[in-house]
C-alpha cells in the first residue's frame, strides 16, 4: 500500500502542528512524524516503525491525525517494493 499525500494534505498537517523529521541518519536514514507539544511516531513504533521515506512518515502522520491508525504494523513502502 502506498498512499502518499499530496502537497495540500501535508500543508494541512503542518497547520495542525505536525512535522516530519530525520529520526536516524544511519544506513538507511529513517524518518518519523512529530506533533509539536503532543505525540510522536516514537510513541507508536509498534504500529508505525520509523520509515525509509518522508512520504511514508507523512502518510503515517495522517493516519494518526485523522484517527485511522493500523491495528498492526504495516510494512515500509521501500521494503515492500523490493
Amino acid at each position: 500500500m502506498n498512499d502518499a499525500l499530496n502537497d495540500k494534505d501535508i500543508r494541512d498537517l503542518k497547520d495542525l502542528g505536525y512535522s516530519v523529521h530525520l529520526a536516524s541518519d544511519g544506513d538507511p536514514p529513517l524518518y518519523c512524524w512529530i506533533q509539536h507539544g503532543g505525540a510522536s511516531q516514537s510513541d507508536y513504533k509498534h504500529l508505525q516503525p520509523f520509515r525509509r521515506t518522508e512520504k511514508q512518515a507523512w502518510a503515517d502522520c495522517a493516519a494518526y491525525a485523522y484517527g485511522s491508525m493500523p491495528t498492526e504494523a504495516e510494512p515500509d513502502w521501500v521494503t515492500a517494493q523490493s
